[in-house]
């Protein structure tokens, strides 16, 4: 099977203007922008496949919001996917998947290259799950090994799920002995009574370097989405941020959905 993902890039600046590098503007006035595009051969619904292409490897709670740090900060930002091939196995009960990471040769991606492993376990009936994961990765000038635990719970009866992820990234540049870094999320989202109707909230931290006082930002998001109609969601985002000796930084957003 094949999948590709398609669309025209939005872009406010000139091509020619100045703007920081890591912006991930494209390099000519192309718009047009793939950000998956893959191959896989999977003969069942359960058992092995192997896929190939552009993509994000399977890791961690893999959460729509962008700007989390369990996202931005392991690799896994907006046009941040790289060029993989990836072998895997999928059951009820477990599900284990080993990818090799090559930088984005085409666009303007991410140029890290590396493996990623991620292990899942089904528990209470696959109402719960626990993830081991790793990911060793090098770009130019500098090298990242993260190792990491996740965890789901669904609660039926109130209709909540609680998630969380918990990593230990070590940053090595090169010359360098390297720090020792900390990213987590903790969240649960509710699915009331009311049909359409999702809330989510989220407390995250990411710490700089575990040995040395003051490196840590902490936020706090809720997030309600309404699905009035087939295709369409509203969306309302507040989130707060904290990082250690400095002021509170707070956001509000609402957006419309359409999914074609």
């Amino acid at each position: 099977a094949f999948q590709a993902t398609v669309g025209a890039r939005g872009q406010v600046r000139r091509t020619d203007g100045e703007v920081p590098g890591s912006n991930f503007q494209p390099e000519n006035e192309s718009r047009l922008l793939s950000r998956e595009h893959w191959v896989v051969w999977q003969p069942a619904a359960q058992g092995l496949y192997v896929r190939a292409g552009r993509f994000f490897a399977p890791f961690g709670l893999r959460l729509a919001e962008h700007v989390v740090y369990v996202r931005r900060d392991l690799g896994f930002n907006l046009f941040q996917e790289t060029y993989n091939a990836s072998l895997g196995y999928l059951s009820n009960d477990w599900e284990g998947h080993l990818t090799l990471i090559a930088p984005d040769f085409l666009q303007a991606g991410s140029q890290e290259r590396g493996v990623a492993a991620y292990a899942e376990k089904r528990l209470l009936e696959e109402s719960a799950s626990g993830a081991v994961q790793l990911k060793y990765v090098g770009d130019e000038g500098v090298k990242r090994a993260v190792a990491g635990l996740v965890g789901k719970l669904y609660v039926e009866p109130i209709g909540v799920l609680f998630l969380g992820e918990a990593n230990y990234l070590r940053q090595m540049p090169n010359g360098s002995a390297g720090i020792g870094q900390f990213v987590g999320l903790v969240g649960a989202s509710w699915l009331p009574p009311v049909r359409g109707f999702l809330f989510t909230v989220f407390a995250e931290r990411f710490t700089g370097n575990v040995s040395a006082l003051d490196t840590s930002i902490g936020a706090f998001s809720g997030v309600v989405s309404w699905f009035p109609y087939p295709h369409c969601e509203v969306q309302v985002v507040g989130r707060t941020q904290h990082a250690d000796g400095g002021r509170v930084i707070n956001t509000f957003l609402a957006q419309l959905h359409y999914f074609l």
